[in-house]
């Protein structure tokens, strides 16, 4: 084999292994980027509805505390597909805390999961 000819091949034999070690470098990347943005859990909280006064208020907390010290209301939105309109605590969330001016149809997401609280709506007329 000449001189130019092992030149060649080992060129292509080194571009070869740094084309296979990006793409595994890129597709680990991108398995990693996956795994962390749907490591979060949405947390499940329960609410005692009172119709009369227009209030949900916090009775149940449940949450993986590896994934979140504490719980707070500004990962809480109101869910936008209905013509509902709440009041929401400040701060974070605890049991007693109440909702309150509670109108029309409501439901409540979790911002970090996008994904819906205790799985239900309230209706108020």
């Amino acid at each position: 084999m000449k001189k130019r000819e092992r030149i060649i091949i080992g060129s292509i034999v080194t571009i070869a292994v740094i084309v296979i070690g990006l793409l595994f470098l890129f597709t680990d990347l991108f398995e990693s980027n996956e795994i962390s943005e749907s490591y979060f859990s949405t947390p499940n909280i329960e609410f005692e509805m009172d119709k009369l006064n227009r209030t949900l208020t916090v009775v149940s907390i449940e949450y993986n505390e590896s994934e979140y010290e504490q719980l707070y209301w500004s990962d809480v939105e109101l869910d936008t597909s209905g013509e509902g309109s709440v009041t929401f605590p400040t701060g974070t969330i605890d049991i007693g805390d109440i909702i309150t001016n509670c109108r029309e149809i409501i439901g409540f997401k979790w911002k970090p999961t996008n994904e819906f609280l205790s799985g239900i709506g309230w209706i108020f007329n």
